[in-house]
């Protein structure tokens, strides 16, 4: 079977209009229109797997060290390896601002 549409990175207006159109949406599946352009954000910045992201808590992401990481063990990732993905700092900055009122068991 022949694929219609080949893979490729999303342009960075792509993932603009992304984020905006999730920001405006209705909640979906438990998740705000802000919280699910979070999790976007977070899945285009770190590459986690769909199942890798459900699985992902505010304390998985230590945002406050100078290099800002975000860290699976290995039970929860595909590979069965810890996970450490680094943060770029702007990025770190404004997910800090969305989690700073959420316990550090809740999940992104």
């Amino acid at each position: 079977m022949e694929k219609k549409h080949p893979r490729r990175a999303l342009s960075v207006a792509e993932i603009n209009r992304l984020l905006d159109a999730a920001r405006q949406q209705n909640p979906l599946r438990g998740l705000s229109g802000p919280d699910r352009a979070m999790l976007y954000l977070v899945a285009i910045q770190t590459g986690f797997r769909a199942s890798e992201l459900a699985s992902l808590t505010v304390g998985d992401l230590n945002l406050d060290q100078d290099r800002a990481v975000a860290i699976l063990d290995g039970g929860r990732t595909k590979s069965g390896k810890v996970a450490k993905i680094l943060l770029g700092r702007a990025f770190a900055d404004s997910l800090k601002g969305g989690l700073e009122d959420k316990p550090k068991s809740a999940s992104l």
